[in-house]
């Protein structure tokens, strides 16, 4: 149902804006993202390298909307297993972020959790822990507590501690000095 609106708008960018206008790549960006949903992913790789071929004529490097779209095709890289491919575009996004945006902003949170859970999955917990913690207080400080953005990250978190200590590489008693100790021990008792 989405998919012929979304083909339908690309097709009105492409014949009123020049062939490098940004909205152009984000209507590259948005067909991309539901191909992925629906795995289509190589319909979906190459909308997303369409996007940032745009976004990297047509907007300035350290942009936020070029961050975002180099973090989409690194998910899409993720969900596929594409790991080496993911991680480096992960910290260019996160690279772009930090000079762009407010160190406590959401979207830099959100792009932390994309490269924890990259880690995560990888059993690289000692590196995903980190992420996610800065991401659950960027969010938590600027977002209502019940924000859905929160509680997918905090769910990360936890999911995160509860196989980290199941493996062995977490203990309980790290939990004690952690500034969400409590609560993540409440969680993970349940």
């Amino acid at each position: 149902e989405a998919e012929p609106l979304l083909l339908q708008a690309l097709e009105i960018d492409r014949r009123s804006l020049p062939e490098d206008h940004p909205n152009l790549a984000m209507g590259f960006n948005n067909l991309a993202g539901l191909y992925r949903y629906q795995e289509r992913y190589s319909e979906a790789e190459r909308l997303y390298l369409q996007a940032l071929e745009i976004d990297r004529r047509s907007l300035p490097e350290d942009h936020p909307n070029l961050a975002t779209h180099i973090n989409n095709l690194a998910e899409l890289y993720r969900d596929q297993g594409r790991y080496s491919e993911a991680e480096p575009l992960l910290l260019q996004a996160l690279e772009i972020d930090r000079r762009s945006l407010p160190e406590d902003h959401p979207s830099l949170a959100i792009h932390l959790n994309h490269l924890a859970g990259l880690y995560y999955v990888q059993g690289r917990y000692s590196e995903a822990e980190p992420l996610y913690l800065q991401a659950v207080e960027i969010l938590r400080s600027k977002l209502p507590e019940n924000h859905p953005h929160i509680q997918i990250v905090w769910k990360n978190y936890v999911g995160l501690w509860r196989e980290g200590i199941s493996k062995g590489d977490f203990t309980f008693e790290q939990l004690q000095e952690h500034p969400f100790g409590e609560q993540l021990l409440a969680e993970l008792q349940e």
